[in-house]
């Protein structure tokens, strides 16, 4: 065998390098899509935003994408601006999520 090329092997420190730029190019994408969801008055469960989450984290290749929801809830308070909380009334259904404005918005709405 003559023309046999050699494949490359990683070091742990670059497949270590590869996982870090995947995981922070997927937050970046997440902050993005967040941002413009909650800027155009969507009220979102926190079920479907952590599904959201790990489906972006898999297609930019990072391998377990998954995250408990309330470090996915720090990591919005730090990254998106205007983000609000609130506790379903049932216990057994998501929080939801929206931007203060929606709230502002719906609040004199309501008063109206």
């Amino acid at each position: 065998m003559k023309h046999v090329q050699r494949s490359h092997q990683y070091s742990q420190a670059e497949l270590e390098e590869d996982k870090a730029i995947s995981i922070v190019s997927a937050d970046i994408e997440f902050y993005y899509f967040m941002n413009t969801l909650l800027k155009s008055g969507e009220i979102l469960d926190t079920a479907d935003v952590q599904q959201a989450y790990e489906d972006i984290v898999i297609a930019n290749g990072a391998e377990n994408p998954a995250i408990s929801r309330r470090n996915m809830k720090r990591k919005l308070v730090d990254n998106v601006p205007d983000i609000e909380f609130c506790r379903s009334p049932r216990a057994n259904e998501p929080d939801r999520m929206y931007s203060s404005k929606t709230k502002k918005a719906y609040q004199r709405r309501r008063s109206s």
